[in-house]
């Protein structure tokens, strides 16, 4: 210690006194990191969950809705324009979350709908591929609509006629 004399001493003592001060203030910071990163990934899991309940709900009411509209009279025969009339009236009561209602023929063609652009083919779309094959409700992929460029999520119910012939 005579060769550093007693302020280097002092200094060594001080320095040596203060690593684990300065290394548990490092600990602390990347704890807290670590807890404000494990934070974030469980808010962000939770939004996740609350999305996909939303969806699953707009899911269901569109089942719901396809499967209450296949009871109307004026759907058992789609290229009649009572059906497109019929699908334009219940758009027009004010059902926002949806662009278009509408029948597509077995071929894939959509005969009847709430868009005056009737004759679509939609018959390429994994809704109506997917419905024609389970016989079932069916939820689409997420696509870019063909006319409207936005993105859509296309629900489909097959409706069967009164010779067993299925439409979506």
């Amino acid at each position: 210690m005579n060769s550093l004399g007693l302020r280097g001493g002092l200094l060594l003592i001080i320095a040596v006194a203060l690593v684990p001060a300065f290394g548990l203030l490092i600990w602390m910071r990347v704890d807290n990191s670590r807890a404000q990163s494990s934070n974030t990934e469980q808010r962000a899991i939770a939004r996740a969950q609350m999305i996909a309940e939303g969806q699953a709900s707009r899911d269901q009411a569109a089942e719901q809705l396809l499967a209450a509209l296949t009871h109307h009279a004026s759907l058992r025969d789609p290229a009649s324009p009572e059906c497109t009339n019929y699908l334009r009236e219940v758009m027009d009561a004010g059902i926002s979350a949806y662009i278009n209602l509408g029948v597509v023929t077995p071929d894939g063609v959509i005969i009847c709908g709430s868009d005056p652009n009737l004759g679509l083919r939609v018959s390429d779309r994994q809704f109506f591929t997917k419905a024609m094959e389970t016989h079932a409700f069916t939820i689409g992929e997420l696509i870019k609509g063909r006319r409207t460029g936005r993105m859509l999520l296309n629900y489909a119910l097959p409706l069967t006629n009164e010779i067993g012939r299925a439409h979506v």
